[in-house]
């Protein structure tokens, strides 16, 4: 009997595009001064979104489905507490 468990996929921390977008209405790119982006896809474990949201310093990561499309984003602060308290497994 194996008590191997599976990752969480990072999908069970998303935060839906509507959530949220007038906070830059308005602003243009280069106001925003962003770090290079990167993206992580639906099926990615949750270990892994915080170890490369911690090493490029991001708080937000968005994620794309299976067909390259925005699906929402993952707050990185959130899904640590959830990850720390046991309520995602990495």
């Amino acid at each position: 009997m194996s008590l191997a468990t599976t990752p969480t996929p990072i999908n069970s921390s998303l935060h839906t595009l509507s959530d949220g977008g007038d906070k830059y209405r308005g602003a243009v790119v280069e106001d925003l001064q962003l770090p290079p982006a990167f993206s992580l896809p639906l099926s990615e474990p949750i270990s892994r979104a915080v170890e490369l949201a911690y090493e490029r310093d991001f708080s937000h990561i968005p994620v794309l489905d299976r067909h390259r499309r925005p699906v929402g984003y993952v707050d990185v602060a959130k899904l640590k507490e959830k990850w720390e308290a046991g309520m995602a497994d990495p």
